[in-house]
Formats: C-alpha cells, sequence, structure tokens
C-alpha cells in the first residue's frame, strides 16, 4: 500500500496517476498509515520560479528524492495550473523513474489525449518537430510512441478542425447490454424488459426533439452523430428504428452517421438494412476475440461465426463503412490467440480496425474477481498491440486517432486504424476535443468548448436509466441553459 501527499490538493489526483505507473493496481490510501511507501511533492514559489520537490519514503526511511525549477509563466489561471501540474508531474516521474531503474514507453504522460499535448505545445510557439523532441526530452517518450503521434497528425489532417463554433457534434447514448463484459466498467441495464426499453425509447426521442430544436434556435449545425451505449441494437429493430427517425428528423443529413452493433446477438438480417434505410452509413461490429473460449470468459453470449454472419449482413445491406473493436490482453490470451483473431478479421474486408489494450477497471467485475483470472504480461500486451498494428498496416490502414486510459496492461493504448478516406470524424472530434458534443440519453456526457480561453465544460446525464427518467424535465432545463450562447 503507497499514499501520495501534496501540498497542492488540486493536483493530488495527477500525482496519484504517476505514481500509478509505478504502483500499478496496488492500493493507495488517503492516510500514510500502514503505508510501506509515501510519496512526498511540495511546490512552492522562490526567486520567480516554482519548485516542485519529490520524495520516496520507505519504511518512514528516505529512499529517493528529487527537485525541478521551472520560470513561472502562463497567460490566466487555466495556462498557471496547466504549466504547474506539468512540471509537479513531470518532477514526481523523474524521481520514480530513478528509484525503480526504468521508464515508461510513454513516459511521464498520463493524460488520455498525448495527441492533444503536442497540439498544446504548438499553441505554446513550437513547430510540430520540436513538441515532439520535446515530448521525448522533457516528458520521456519513447521514439516508437513518438513516431505513432507524427502519423495519427498526418492521418488527422482534413479531419480536424479547431476554433469552429458555429458546428457541433451528436452523441447518443443506449444503455441497455444482454450482458456485462467482464472487463466493462460503464452503467448498463438489462435489456430484457420491454416495457423499460419503450418509456426509455420515448424519452430519448422527446430530448432529441427538444435539444434539437434548441441547438437549432441557437444558430448551431450538426457535424456528426455517433450512437454508441451499452449496444444500441439491443434496443431492437423497431424501437431503435423509432429513434433514429426522431434525429433524422431533428438534425438532418450530417457529415457522418455511426451507429454501434457491437453484439452480433442483437441483430437480425432486418437490423442493417433498417440502418442503412435510415441513413446510417457508418456501423461498429465488435468482436473483441475470435476466440471462442475467451468470449465465454469475458460474459459475451455470442460464437465468432456469429460475428462473421452479423458483418456479412451489413456487406450485404451496403453499409459504407465497417469498424471492427478487438481487444489486447484478455484474461488467458497469449500472442498466438491474437494473432488467431487477427487471421479471421483479415478474411473480412473490414474499413476501421480499432484496437484496445485491456484496462483494469476499479468497478469491473474484472477487478473484483482479478485473482482468478491469468492476464498476459506488459510485455506481451506489446508483442499483442504490434501484431495488430502490423496487420492493420498490411491491410492499408493508418491509425488515426488514439487515446490511453488508466490501469492499461503495458501502459499502452487504444488506437483506431481506418483505411484512407474512411477514418470516423466523430472519434477525431471527441478525442482531440475540437468541438462541442451535445450528448443526448442515459449516461451520456455533454460537452460546452470556449475556444479562446482554450476550455471546455462538461454537463452530465444521469447513469440510472429509472433516475434519467424521472428526472428529464429539470435536465432539459439544465441541457438548454448549458448550450445558450450569449448574443
Amino acid at each position: 500500500m503507497f499514499c501520495v501527499d501534496t501540498n497542492v490538493a488540486l493536483y493530488y489526483k495527477d500525482l496519484l496517476d504517476v505514481a500509478n505507473l509505478y504502483f500499478g493496481l496496488e492500493e493507495a490510501s488517503l492516510t500514510p498509515e500502514g503505508c510501506q511507501f509515501i510519496v512526498e511533492h511540495r511546490c512552492v514559489q522562490e526567486d520567480g520560479q516554482w519548485v516542485q520537490r519529490c520524495r520516496l519514503l520507505r519504511g518512514g526511511e528516505t529512499a529517493a528524492q528529487g527537485e525541478r525549477r521551472d520560470p513561472i509563466k502562463g497567460d490566466g489561471v487555466v495556462q498557471l495550473n496547466r504549466f504547474r501540474r506539468r512540471y509537479a508531474k513531470l518532477c514526481l516521474y523523474e524521481m520514480l523513474k530513478n528509484y525503480f531503474g526504468y521508464g515508461q514507453l510513454w513516459g511521464g504522460l498520463t493524460g488520455i489525449r498525448p495527441t492533444k499535448l503536442v497540439r498544446q505545445l504548438e499553441w505554446e510557439g513550437m513547430s510540430f518537430d520540436q513538441a515532439l523532441d520535446y515530448m521525448n526530452r522533457v516528458f520521456d517518450v519513447s521514439p516508437e510512441k513518438l513516431a505513432l503521434v507524427r502519423r495519427i497528425h498526418s492521418a488527422q489532417q482534413g479531419i480536424y478542425q479547431w476554433g469552429d463554433d458555429s458546428c457541433f457534434d451528436v452523441y447518443v447514448g443506449i444503455p441497455f447490454c444482454r450482458t456485462r463484459c467482464l472487463y466493462c466498467s460503464f452503467f448498463s441495464a438489462a435489456a430484457g424488459k420491454e416495457s423499460l426499453l419503450e418509456e426509455y425509447t420515448d424519452a430519448l426521442c422527446r430530448e432529441i426533439g427538444e435539444m434539437g430544436r434548441h441547438m437549432a434556435g441557437q444558430g448551431k449545425r450538426v457535424r456528426t452523430i455517433y450512437m454508441g451505449g451499452g449496444t444500441p441494437t439491443a434496443l431492437g429493430d423497431a424501437r431503435l428504428e423509432r429513434v433514429l427517425a426522431a434525429v433524422n428528423e431533428t438534425f438532418g443529413r450530417v457529415r457522418e452517421f455511426t451507429v454501434e452493433a457491437g453484439r452480433p446477438d442483437t441483430v437480425t438480417p432486418n437490423t442493417f438494412p433498417m440502418l442503412r434505410r435510415m441513413g446510417v452509413d457508418r456501423v461498429s461490429i465488435n468482436p473483441q476475440t475470435m476466440n471462442a473460449r475467451t468470449l465465454q470468459v469475458i460474459g459475451r453470449d455470442h460464437t465468432p461465426q456469429d460475428i462473421v454472419r452479423a458483418y456479412g449482413w451489413a456487406r450485404q445491406a451496403g453499409i459504407p463503412s465497417v469498424n471492427m473493436d478487438m481487444i489486447v490482453g484478455l484474461p488467458g490470451e497469449t500472442p498466438d490467440d491474437v494473432a488467431d483473431t487477427l487471421r479471421e478479421l483479415e478474411k473480412m474486408e473490414i474499413d476501421n480496425l480499432t484496437v484496445h489494450t485491456l484496462a483494469i477497471k476499479r468497478s469491473s467485475k474484472l477487478h473484483e474477481r482479478l485473482k482468478d483470472y491469468a492476464l498476459p504480461s506488459g510485455e506481451d500486451a506489446v508483442r499483442m498491440l504490434e501484431a495488430a498494428e502490423s496487420s492493420a498496416v498490411a491491410r492499408g490502414m493508418e491509425p488515426y486517432y488514439m487515446y490511453r486510459q488508466k490501469y492499461m496492461r503495458g501502459n499502452l493504448e487504444n488506437v483506431g486504424y481506418a483505411l484512407p478516406g474512411k477514418a470516423c470524424v466523430y472519434n477525431v472530434d471527441m478525442m482531440e476535443e475540437t468541438h462541442s458534443i451535445l450528448g443526448l440519453g442515459a449516461g451520456s456526457m455533454s460537452k460546452r468548448m470556449f475556444f479562446e480561453r482554450e476550455f471546455h465544460s462538461r454537463l452530465a446525464a444521469p447513469k440510472d436509466v429509472a433516475t434519467y427518467l424521472h428526472s428529464q424535465e429539470q435536465l432539459l432545463r439544465e441541457k438548454k441553459e448549458f448550450f445558450t450562447w450569449a448574443e
């Protein structure tokens, strides 16, 4: 057990994230009592500089310490905090790296958006190459990860768009699943209760209409629409068609319309023709693995053959873009198992491949029963991710977006690959945080961009379906106020 002690309470969570790079899933205590390790951080101002001092105590004795001094800079509170937080994290990372004797592939970065950091550095006056060099020298990011950032930055040309306040993206949340996967931490309701599905569909259609009219009244237009979950297709074809009809009536034609059809046990031969008829031009069918044994272990009610059948239905319906998700690092899997999955996916002519690295979410069943499962090592997770990249590139795909999560095997990343012209615009907008997002439905997150201040604000909808239904009037009032632009 370890604890983090800092005199800047605002940065406690950031420092804890850095400590977790080395302490992993070890329990963090709020107090030093009973802790083998105590991580101390102190920040003071001296002679126009921020001075960061870190110390690692083991058994009450100083085991390591470090210090760094940086000039105080930044225009406004947001930038001042950004720089000071950055320096605090770097001071702690360097001390822990020296103590444990090894660095991380992503160095001292703990944020989920490394590519966004590059753009921040560019805004601070660096060229792109200077930003990459800074990430290597200061953040200790490895050359192979910098190469990945470079490729993604290039692939986003023509999609990345900063500062356009005239348009926004729409996320429609369907918080239902047939079963809950072992690794999942998302709140979702069982899809078997027909009356609840009906009530939710009614409420969602109402919210779509009201918020769509409000946004139109603000002079805003829709750039992309993404329907996720949960599993949207768990609503059933008829209810899903009602929601899609409400979306089309409210928002009209958009640049891109994606629906997740992630679980093949929730689709029928009629699902994809209906989606295409309703204007959907991109779907995601998510096998996670093509290993039947692993599918049972992680709690999915379908077979590899169901994936192949669902893909065939999507192609027969004329869906222009098909994505598939896979996860490396699943319980019991080896690099050979991942190679088998990749060979099966290569038999299908998919347009996107999204490769996730298993993250041990603290609210997942996997975390609760971690001792019951054999997980691949960090080194094997690296090999698996490299194999997936090789497979995607061999099929003509390039990485176009990437994000990271806490407690990932090997401290790695999730990467989306796409054929030329097939990159998901919504994914780029969301991960690079370039547009406001109107979140609709239970568990959705709305985001309002304030471009001049390089700042955004968030408004979360209740995750619990019953709470969402009972509080809809209040939620609509709050959301309309949240998305009201001053004249």
